[in-house]
């Protein structure tokens, strides 16, 4: 066996983790595991010592929304975040906070034909790239590793260099070593880790009017919203958001009826994660993915579709006034 052969074997295991396809790492630099799964999402209080199966058996908690999984292990100067049928490495939102400060690593593959590996530095996405497709890079420096890519097989055909056959997860895990100097090993995912179950966080807010997340909901309501859809004063943006969140059957939040109130008086209304509104958009996002999840229980507990369409709303709505509220934050 030659070295590059040996390599790819050394590196090959995460295809057939726990006999289920796909995975998602993310190399956390100088923080602790609990540090690093709160970061990802997790609650410090929420955090376990468990194995593989049981955090596997989370994920299908009905009460606690199904929520994602992820376990920790610290290799060196490194935490190692390991999402049991997760994504969460790959988003933006994620890896700011993971990184912020320091570094972070993620790769990730699913069952099909996508895979991404990203490295973020200080909170910047400086490049990201498909490991089956080398070419198709994006961040703020997206060439900044291709001559590391290339050295683990990993070519820019874009540049006619010849590809080797080369197993792309694998290549992956290799190019992570040569970022971080830690080999991740089959070893090191099993046994009894400390494991966190935590919700999907909310995508970044994004200041923007959308009222075409109330027309399935409300046709009638973003119908007479539509004709108000340019509002030339603060006054009337805010009559706009609070016409959408009633829409939507919105107005029993508290959280909303306190932030319309804020934005009333004419103060910044705190959006971010920990904010009120964050908490109660995130609980609906919590509810409807129960509830989708619920059409797989026996019929007499399972939700029925006006219950489950009432939440979509909630939720899908719920996102679109907290941009709403965004835009609210820039106009003065």
């Amino acid at each position: 066996m030659n070295d590059e052969t040996r390599t790819q074997a050394e590196h090959s295991w995460p295809a057939g983790t726990g006999g289920r396809p796909g995975f998602c790492f993310s190399f956390v630099r100088e923080t602790l595991p609990e540090q690093a799964l709160c970061l990802l999402g997790g609650v410090e209080d929420d955090i376990v010592v468990a194995t593989q199966e049981r955090g596997l058996e989370l994920t299908r908690s009905f009460d606690l929304g199904y929520p994602e999984v992820a376990r920790a292990v610290r290799l060196g100067s490194w935490t190692v975040l390991m999402e049991i049928d997760g994504f969460q490495g790959t988003r933006r939102e994620v890896l700011r906070g993971l990184s912020t400060g320091g570094e972070a690593v993620s790769v990730f593959r699913d069952a099909g034909d996508t895979g991404q590996i990203t490295h973020a530095v200080d909170g910047v996405v400086r490049t990201c790239f498909d490991q089956l497709a080398p070419d198709r890079r994006w961040g703020a420096e997206p060439d900044a590793l291709v001559d590391a890519m290339a050295s683990v097989g990993l070519h820019d055909q874009g540049r006619g260099a010849a590809a080797p056959a080369v197993d792309p997860d694998s290549a992956a895990l290799a190019l992570v070593e040569r970022l971080t100097g830690v080999r991740l090993t089959e070893a090191d995912t099993t046994g009894h880790l400390l494991t966190v179950p935590f919700h999907a966080p909310l995508p970044d807010a994004r200041p923007s009017l959308r009222l075409a997340a109330l027309e399935p909901h409300a046709p009638e309501a973003a119908a007479r919203l539509a004709e108000k859809s340019r509002p030339t004063s603060r006054g009337e943006l805010i009559e706009l958001v609070r016409g959408m969140a009633e829409g939507a059957g919105l107005n029993d939040s508290e959280a909303l009826r306190r932030a319309l109130a804020e934005a009333e008086a004419g103060h910044e209304v705190a959006l971010d994660r920990g904010s009120p509104v964050y908490e109660q958009v995130l609980a609906w996002q919590v509810d409807q993915q129960r509830a989708r999840r619920s059409t797989g229980l026996p019929a007499e507990t399972r939700l029925d579709a006006e219950a489950r369409a009432a939440i979509r709303a909630r939720h899908e709505v719920g996102l679109a006034v907290r941009d709403a509220l965004a835009v609210l934050n820039k106009v003065r």
